[in-house]
C-alpha cells in the first residue's frame, strides 16, 4: 500500500508538473497515462477505450468521459500519507444534469467534474455524496390498459332514429361505445322513456324550428312538399310523433295564412308551416337572436306546465344551429325533461331527463333528405364506377330504414297561441324640422339658381369691405364702368344677343334628368336667364381622338350638342390651356369683327354684345380685354362660385360670386320650369308640402332644344364677311399691291 501511495504521490507530482509546462491537451493526456500505470500496479482491472476511457452511462450523462474506468466504478484506497480516501463515481461527478430520453431534466445542482479543492480543508477529506434518481429503464412497462379517464362520449352513428341507436348502445355486439354509468343510466332512461310513452297523457313531442339558421333550400323540391316531408323526417328521426310545431319570422305584416295565399304572389315556408298547422310568431324589426328569444319563451312556458301539471309530458326538439339554446336546454334537462337537439352540421344530441349528460350522435343530412338524394343518386348524378364510386343497392336498403314518423298537428285556436312581437316606430307630432321647409319660405343657403347678372353686379356696387379686396368696396373708377355698362345693357334690352363659350372637359354632364337634348337645352335657357340676353351661338370645346369623327356612343354629349347646331371645337392632344385658347380664338375673332366697327352683317346675323366663357380656369384672357375695348363685354363663369366680368368700353375688371357651375346643372336636371319664371319653385326653393296647386304649372320640355337657332358659321368666316362688308364701305381710292 505504501507503494500504491508512492505511484499516487508520483501521478499527481507529474499531473501538476505537467499541467504547467505543457499545454492542456497534453497535460490531458499524460494524465491518462498515470491513471493507466497506477492500475496496472494495483491489478485493478482497467477496460479502455481510446486513451483509456470509457463511457459511464445514464448516471453520469457526459461527464463520464472525464475520468478512467476505475474512478468510475469506484474504488478503495487504503489509509496512506494523504488519509483514508472512499469515493464513488456519484461522490466525484455528482448528480447528473441531463438523463437519457426515457427521464426527466434534474433540478440538483451540477456535481464538480473533478474533486475540488476547499480552503484548509484536503480535497480527499471531503465526501461529495449527491442523490442519484432511480433509473427508470430499469422497471417493466405493464400494457393492460387497466387505468382509464372518463372522457366526453363520442359520437355515435345513428342507425334508423334515435331509440334504435340508444338500444344498440346496450348491446355488447355493437362495438360497447358505452361504458360504466352512462351504460347503466341509459338503461334505466330507456325504461322509463318506454312508460312515459305508453302512457295516455304523453303529449309527443314539441318542435321549435330556428329557421333563419335552418332553413330549407328551395331549388330542390317545391316548397309545399319540402315543409311537410322535413317534418315527418324529424317525427322519423327522434322516434316520437309530433304534436306541435313553432316557429318565428320576421315580418311586419300581420296578415292571416289565406290572405296572404291570394294578396301576394311569393309564398313563404313559414306561410306553408301555418297552413300544415303549426304555430308562427312575428317578430320585427329584424334584431339578431330576437326571434331566437321568442322560441326559449315558449320553451320556458312549457316547461313550467309540464313541470306543474297543466300539460302531459312531452320531448322537447330543438332545430337551431345557435348556441342559444344549450342553457334552456339544460335547465329542462334538470326538471327530468327530455330535449334532442338537432344542427346543421349533422349532429343530434340527445338530453336524457334527469340526467346530466348527453349522447351526441350523427344523422345523414339537413340540406338534403335521404330519398331526395337517392333520387339523384338514381338519376345518375353520383358515380358508380371508378374509386369513388357508389354502391347504389346497398345505399337504398340503409336509406329505406330511415321511417318517415307521424306528424298529428293538434289543430288549434293558433291565434292565441302565436306570439306578436312586432315593434313599429311613429312620428311625433311635434315636426322635428323647421317649419320653413313646409310653408314655403325656406331657401337653401348659397346663391340661388335664378340669380342673373344684373344682381351679380349689384351686388358688387354694394360691397362695403376694404378696397382692394375680393369682397371690398370697388374702385372709383371701376365702379363708373360698371353703372356705364349697366345702363348701356338695359337700353338695348330686347336687341343685345349673347354668345356662349363651354369648356366641356372643365363642366361635364352626367346621364341623369331628362334625355342629352333636353339638358343641353336647359343649360343654355339658363344661360339665357342668367345674362338676361338669348344666345344666338354657342361653341363648344372637347379633347376628341382623331380617329373619332362622328361622335360614337350612346353617353356622347357632343353628337347632341352638334345636332342643336353648336359649333364643336375638336382638341387633341389634351392638355390644361388647349380648349381655352381654342375657345378665346373665338373671342378674339369676334371682337376683331367688332373692333371693324360692324354691328349686323349682310345675311342679317348680329354680333355678340356679351360673350360668356365656362371654363375651371382662364388661362389667358388677352381675347376678353380685346372684346371689351371693341365694345362687347366678357364674363368668365367658373366652377367653383367664382367669376370676372369684363365691363365694355374699358380697361377694368370685376370679380363676381356666381351661382356653383356642378350643383345647378344637378338642380337643372330636376327643375320641372323654368328656374326664372316669377313664383316658379327650385330644388334650392322647393314647393310647401301642404300645397295641392302649383303657382307654375309643370313643364317638363322646358329647355325647347327644337326651337334654338344658333349660328353655324364660324369665327372665320364671320370675320372675313365683317371685312368685305367693311371693304364694300369703305370708296376712298385704293392703290394695287402690285403697282400701276
Amino acid at each position: 500500500m505504501a507503494a500504491a501511495a508512492a505511484v499516487m504521490s508520483v501521478a499527481s507530482a507529474a499531473s501538476s508538473s505537467s499541467q504547467r509546462m505543457l499545454p492542456r491537451r497534453k497535460s490531458f493526456a499524460r494524465l491518462s497515462a498515470c491513471c493507466l500505470l497506477f492500475c496496472a500496479l494495483l491489478g485493478l482491472p482497467a477496460w479502455r477505450r481510446g486513451f483509456g476511457f470509457s463511457h459511464l452511462g445514464g448516471a453520469a450523462g457526459w461527464r463520464g468521459w472525464l475520468l478512467p474506468r476505475t474512478l468510475r466504478e469506484g474504488c478503495s484506497l487504503g489509509s496512506g500519507a494523504r488519509g483514508d480516501v472512499s469515493l464513488r463515481a456519484s461522490e466525484v461527478l455528482g448528480p447528473p444534469v441531463k438523463a437519457r430520453r426515457s427521464q426527466k431534466w434534474s433540478t440538483q445542482p451540477p456535481g464538480p467534474l473533478a474533486l475540488r479543492k476547499t480552503e484548509g480543508v484536503s480535497p480527499f477529506k471531503v465526501k461529495v455524496a449527491f442523490p442519484v434518481p432511480p433509473n427508470q429503464q430499469k422497471r417493466n412497462h405493464l400494457v393492460d390498459g387497466s387505468q382509464r379517464y372518463p372522457g366526453p362520449i363520442r359520437r355515435l352513428e345513428m342507425i334508423e332514429d334515435v331509440q334504435n341507436t340508444l338500444e344498440l348502445t346496450q348491446s355488447e355486439t355493437w362495438g360497447g361505445v358505452l361504458w360504466g354509468r352512462y351504460k347503466d343510466e341509459i338503461a334505466q332512461h330507456l325504461k322509463e322513456k318506454k312508460a312515459m310513452m305508453s302512457s295516455e297523457h304523453f303529449a309527443g313531442a314539441t318542435v321549435y324550428w330556428d329557421y333563419e339558421t335552418m332553413d330549407l333550400n328551395p331549388e330542390t323540391v317545391r316548397l309545399v312538399e319540402q315543409v311537410s316531408s322535413r317534418l315527418q323526417w324529424i317525427a322519423g328521426v327522434t322516434a316520437v310523433p309530433i304534436t306541435k310545431v313553432e316557429a318565428f319570422e320576421y315580418t311586419p305584416f300581420g296578415y292571416t295564412t289565406d290572405e296572404t295565399l291570394h294578396n301576394t304572389a311569393f309564398i313563404r315556408p313559414m306561410e306553408m308551416l301555418r297552413k300544415c298547422g303549426g304555430i308562427v310568431h312575428r317578430v320585427w324589426p329584424k334584431v339578431e337572436d330576437r326571434g331566437q328569444e321568442v322560441l326559449m319563451e315558449r320553451m320556458l312556458t312549457s316547461m313550467k306546465d309540464i313541470v306543474e301539471g297543466r300539460a302531459g309530458p312531452r320531448i322537447l326538439v330543438v332545430i337551431s344551429n345557435s348556441d342559444l339554446f344549450t342553457q334552456t336546454i339544460e335547465d329542462a334537462q334538470r326538471m327530468g325533461i327530455t330535449c334532442i337537439l338537432m344542427d346543421r352540421m349533422n349532429f343530434l344530441q340527445y338530453f336524457p331527463g334527469g340526467r346530466d349528460f348527453s349522447v351526441p350522435m350523427t344523422y345523414f343530412s339537413w340540406e338534403i333528405l335521404p330519398k331526395e338524394f337517392l333520387e339523384e343518386v338514381n338519376e345518375g348524378f353520383a358515380p358508380t364506377e371508378g374509386p369513388f364510386a357508389i354502391d347504389v343497392m346497398n345505399l337504398e336498403a340503409q336509406i329505406e330504414k330511415v321511417i318517415e314518423g307521424p306528424v298529428r298537428l293538434v289543430q288549434g285556436d293558433e291565434k292565441r297561441w302565436e306570439l306578436d312581437r312586432r315593434r313599429f316606430h311613429h312620428w311625433e307630432d311635434k315636426m322635428p324640422i323647421v317649419p320653413q321647409r313646409h310653408d314655403g319660405s325656406w331657401v337653401r343657403d348659397g346663391i340661388r339658381l335664378n340669380d342673373t347678372l344684373a344682381f351679380s353686379l349689384q351686388r358688387a356696387l354694394r360691397r362695403t369691405g376694404a378696397m382692394g379686396t375680393r369682397t371690398g368696396e370697388l374702385k372709383p373708377e371701376v365702379r363708373k364702368a360698371v353703372e356705364r355698362d349697366l345702363a348701356d345693357l338695359a337700353l338695348g334690352k330686347g336687341t343685345n344677343s349673347a354668345a356662349f363659350f363651354w369648356n366641356y372637359e372643365d363642366a361635364k354632364l352626367l346621364p341623369a334628368g331628362p334625355k342629352q337634348s333636353e339638358m343641353l337645352g336647359r343649360i343654355i335657357r339658363w344661360v339665357e336667364g342668367v345674362v338676361g340676353m338669348p344666345v344666338d351661338r354657342a361653341e363648344m370645346g372637347a379633347n376628341v381622338e382623331p380617329w373619332d369623327k362622328n361622335f360614337a356612343g350612346p353617353q356622347n354629349w357632343l353628337r347632341e350638342a352638334n345636332k342643336l347646331g353648336m359649333t364643336i371645337h375638336k382638341v387633341w392632344p389634351p392638355a390644361d390651356e388647349s380648349i381655352n385658347l381654342a375657345l378665346t380664338k373665338s373671342v378674339a375673332v369676334l371682337a376683331k369683327a367688332a373692333a371693324l366697327g360692324v354691328e349686323k352683317l349682310s345675311d342679317g346675323t348680329k354680333l355678340p354684345r356679351l360673350v360668356v366663357v365656362v371654363s375651371k380656369d382662364l388661362y389667358f384672357d388677352q381675347a376678353m380685354k380685346d372684346a371689351q375695348r371693341a365694345g362687347v363685354s366678357a364674363l368668365w363663369f367658373g366652377t367653383k362660385e367664382r367669376g370676372t366680368y369684363y365691363p365694355a368700353n374699358s380697361d377694368q375688371q370685376v370679380r363676381l360670386d356666381l351661382a356653383e357651375l356642378d350643383g345647378a346643372f344637378q338642380d337643372l336636371a330636376e327643375c320641372n320650369v323654368n328656374p326664372f319664371l316669377p313664383g316658379a319653385h327650385t330644388p334650392d326653393h322647393p314647393q310647401p308640402w301642404f300645397t295641392k296647386k302649383f303657382k307654375v304649372p309643370t313643364n317638363m320640355i322646358w329647355g325647347k332644344p327644337d326651337e334654338l337657332n344658333f349660328q353655324r358659321a364660324s369665327a372665320r368666316q364671320v370675320l372675313a364677311t365683317a371685312m368685305l362688308e367693311v371693304n364694300d364701305q369703305d370708296t376712298s381710292p385704293k392703290s394695287s399691291m402690285y403697282g400701276d
